[in-house]
């Protein structure tokens, strides 16, 4: 029997799978987090979009018999705009992963720039769906935003000597 002063009872008790997979995941870029919340986010609007019913007016005969969503408005066609900031998020990771790792350049433009294309379908679907979209804009730029530019490999044994300033170059 462990009492309370004993040695014993500091010690740490045996790590069991749940415990290895909660610092796995503790382990993720902030990034990583955002970018997951993003694109749950980004499938609420998807949702509504088929299952919300437009009830509309009583002044309207036809609504008292049918139902209609924004689906059923719009067609299917809608889904790609209002659906699309949550492919995005899916793609995202691909694109911040390598702007963290391995200080490229064009995936964080590429990056950049999904996120700038994620605000203005935003702002069509915030015309479209309401404010059901704003969550995955303000994450995906959250995500791209948290995402450190990695500082790369460590320079050469000594400064280029093509672009040092200090070389003189005689011509003849």
């Amino acid at each position: 029997m462990v009492t309370w002063g004993d040695p014993r009872s500091l010690e740490r008790p045996a790590v069991g799978a749940l415990d290895v997979g909660a610092s796995r995941a503790r382990r993720l870029p902030r990034w990583a987090w955002l970018n997951a919340a993003a694109f749950v986010a980004g499938l609420l609007p998807v949702v509504l979009a088929c299952t919300l019913h437009n009830h509309g007016t009583t002044a309207d005969p036809e609504c008292v018999r049918h139902c209609y969503t924004l689906v059923h408005f719009g067609g299917v066609a809608i889904l790609a705009y209002i659906g699309a900031p949550a492919l995005i998020a899916l793609v995202l990771p691909v694109f911040l992963y390598l702007k963290s790792t391995r200080r490229s350049h064009v995936a964080n433009r590429t990056a950049w720039t999904l996120a700038v294309v994620t605000c203005l379908l935003g702002f069509v679907g915030l015309l479209t769906a309401g404010l059901s979209v704003l969550p995955v804009v303000v994450l995906t730029v959250c995500a791209v935003a948290a995402a450190p530019l990695s500082p790369g490999p460590p320079p050469l044994s000594g400064p280029d000597p093509r672009r040092d300033p200090d070389r003189t170059v005689s011509h003849r």
